[in-house]
Parts: C-alpha cells; sequence; structure tokens
C-alpha cells in the first residue's frame, strides 16, 4: 500500500469515525462539554476524530512495512478503528454528560463500547471492502466475454444514451 492509498484510507476513517460519533452520541448535543464551553457538538466530534485519522496513519504506516496478507491487514485496521472510536466516544461522553455527575471510569468506557453498536458493523464492512479491494493485484478489464456479455451491454447502452 502506498503512501497515497494510506492517506485516502485515514480521511475515510476520520469520516466513518466523525459519521459514527455524531450519529451514536447525538443525544449529548445540547448538553454542555467540559472541555469547551463554547464549542458545539459538531466542533468537539471533528476535533476528537482527529485522534482516528492520527492513530490511523501510525496504524497504516506501521503495517505498511509489515508485508501483511489482506485478511490480517482487515482486521488489525478494524480492531484499530474500534479502539480509537471507543475512546473518542467515551471522551465525548465524558466531556458532555459524566462530568456533571457522578460516573465510574468503567461506566464512562462501557457507555463508549455500548454507544458504538449501532453504526459499528457497517463501518466494519466498509473498512472491509476498502482492504480488499485497496490489495487487489490486478484491475479488471472491460473486455469481451460470453459469461459477462449482458452487462457488458448495458454498459454500452448506457453510454449511448449518454452521448
Amino acid at each position: 500500500m502506498n503512501y497515497t492509498k494510506i492517506i485516502i484510507f485515514c480521511i475515510v476513517f476520520y469520516i466513518l469515525g466523525s459519521l459514527q460519533t455524531y450519529i451514536s452520541l447525538y443525544f449529548l448535543k445540547d448538553n454542555l462539554s467540559s472541555y469547551c464551553w463554547k464549542c458545539s457538538f459538531l466542533e468537539e466530534v471533528l476535533s476528537a476524530n482527529s485522534l482516528n485519522f492520527i492513530g490511523m496513519l501510525i496504524v497504516l504506516i506501521t503495517l505498511k512495512y509489515l508485508k501483511l496478507n489482506k485478511k490480517t491487514l482487515a482486521i488489525i485496521s478494524i480492531l484499530s478503528f474500534s479502539i480509537l472510536s471507543i475512546i473518542i466516544n467515551s471522551d465525548i461522553f465524558n466531556a458532555r454528560e459524566a462530568s456533571w455527575s457522578t460516573f465510574l471510569y468503567s461506566e464512562i468506557i462501557a457507555y463508549g463500547i455500548s454507544s458504538l453498536f449501532p453504526v459499528i458493523f457497517i463501518n466494519w464492512g466498509v473498512i472491509w471492502g476498502m482492504v480488499i479491494l485497496a490489495k487487489r493485484k490486478k484491475p479488471r478489464s472491460l473486455h469481451f466475454d460470453p459469461k459477462n456479455s449482458v452487462p457488458i451491454f448495458f454498459l454500452f447502452l448506457y453510454n449511448s444514451l449518454l452521448q
């Protein structure tokens, strides 16, 4: 994996993490943050997910030199993304809810984990697909094959309608 793909992956991880955090902690948007009193919920989500970008950048650059197969790379990426997401969700929950009341640290972490479940499975699928497609050796070409003649026919039909 070259450095361009790594940067693109990190941008996608940043976007996925931001969407995941925003969706899973949306009910906290009206609460005041103990870290930044003037920050909106969106600003806090975007700034907290910079950890996701930097963390995944370090992980992917490290994995670049280990020469792992696709499945191992995907699993390590998913685990790293999940751990970083738990840290980010726990941090925002701590800033917006737990700091204003009495929560144990274990309860904050437990909430960080449980808040991910609605969205994390979709992100795992996206990450798995990105890694598998990015590590593909040879791109497919559009050549005539009797087995694929129907999709190619529709591709040509679509192209002729665009012109």
